[in-house]
């Protein structure tokens, strides 16, 4: 799919797509999902989703007189606003989204990092500098790991222990 252009009308209250299996559907979707500022309806990467050979691509949309885009080029999401580059946490000023879809039907019978990962999702929509602080964590998750197997302890483990809890 080169490019696709849909207008929606002001005021729709629903709209539904509608096709056969592989028609694109979850393309358009996974496509809207990425004009927001968490991984996207299905959580890939930006390199993940590139097809086809592609090295580079692109989403814009019109909404509310502004202009919204993103696109990755060269290992690297970009937001543009208006034809300006934004932080991506710039889209959660103008709103949020959260995605409970089939897929995530999950989240209530799975293991619990599932679930922590969507809730940290969530709070990233609402709360944008969330997405740091999990990211810190996370650094300081897998540094204490490495002491752990190391055998190390003592104060190099307090330490990575205290700043993982500080984020």
């Amino acid at each position: 799919l080169a490019g696709l252009s849909l207008k929606i009308p002001e005021n729709t209250a629903t709209i539904a797509l509608i096709g056969p299996n592989g028609s694109g559907k979850t393309s358009v979707l996974e496509a809207l999902s990425m004009l927001t500022p968490t991984r996207g309806l299905l959580g890939a990467d930006g390199k993940s989703q590139i097809t086809q050979g592609k090295k580079e691509w692109g989403i814009w949309a019109e909404a509310d007189d502004r202009e919204l885009g993103q696109s990755f080029s060269k290992g690297e999401r970009k937001l543009h606003i208006d034809g300006h580059k934004h932080l991506l946490e710039k889209l959660a000023q103008l709103g949020s989204v959260v995605w409970l879809t089939p897929e995530t039907d999950f989240l209530f019978s799975g293991p619990p990092a599932i679930r922590r990962r969507w809730l940290d999702d969530v709070t990233t929509a609402y709360i944008p500098a969330h997405a740091n602080a999990v990211a810190r964590y996370q650094q300081h998750r897998q540094a204490r790991l490495k002491l752990l197997v190391a055998g190390k302890g003592g104060d190099w483990l307090d330490a990575e222990e205290r700043l993982a809890a500080e984020w």
